[in-house]
């Protein structure tokens, strides 16, 4: 279970039954959690989220950076701030 390392079977080919019970179970932990995650977020609206994409973050690292720190700090601007000054 690594990014990098192999092994040397095959777990569909050489634990078809364990490999079917292991992708089941992964795959309804993953449904609940975005499920858990949706509501919180969406519905109930108790969690805020900024979402960033890595692309716009390497394309404008100052005005996305601007960005979450606005949304972190519940601020509309950082004119002025101590947080301008840092990204700058």
């Amino acid at each position: 279970m690594s990014h990098s390392a192999e092994v040397q079977y095959d777990y569909a080919k050489d634990y078809p039954k364990w490999f079917d019970w292991w992708l089941r179970q992964i795959t309804d932990m993953i449904k609940e959690h975005y499920d858990y995650f949706c509501r919180h977020i969406f519905q109930e609206k108790r969690n805020p989220v900024h979402f960033c994409r890595f692309e716009d973050l390497c394309d404008d690292v100052c005005g996305e950076i601007s960005s979450m720190m606005k949304f972190s700090l519940d601020l509309t601007d950082l004119e002025g701030t101590n947080m301008q000054r840092r990204i700058e």
